[in-house]
């Protein structure tokens, strides 16, 4: 995922194509995330788009979108390092505004829950 040498680091579509399975390790981990909210329980399920959850609920979406953006992270920062004369691939640009859209949800859904008193206010934050 991360470039040892610099003329790597300068070439976009390197991370997205080469990448030393970066890439199809971030979308192997993306797929498995997706696989695992499908498999929650209907009666658990947390809608990914909250208003109104409960706590066990809430801490759910945040996982969710916590892991991600841990996924997709690098290369978001790889995509927001690059000089501005270099166009990033589509790919690289749809992988970035998942995490930046990943980001986002996580803040939102925390804001929510810290909105109330809550007993898991320390892991919101912490997280």
């Amino acid at each position: 995922m991360y470039a040892e040498e610099q003329e790597y680091i300068l070439q976009a579509d390197y991370v997205t194509n080469h990448g030393n399975g970066g890439l199809n390790v971030s979308l192997e981990l993306d797929a498995q995330s997706s696989n695992w909210y499908d498999l929650i329980p209907q009666v658990i399920k947390p809608s990914l788009i909250p208003t109104g959850i409960s706590i066990q609920e809430t801490m759910l979406v945040l996982r969710y979108y916590s892991a991600k953006d841990i996924i997709f992270r690098p290369f978001l920062l790889f995509a927001c390092s690059l000089p501005p004369t270099i166009q990033p691939p589509q790919a690289l640009l749809e992988i970035s505004q998942t995490a930046a859209y990943s980001c986002q949800q996580y803040i939102r859904v925390a804001a929510m829950r810290l909105s109330e008193p809550s007993a898991s206010t320390e892991i919101v934050i912490h997280s």
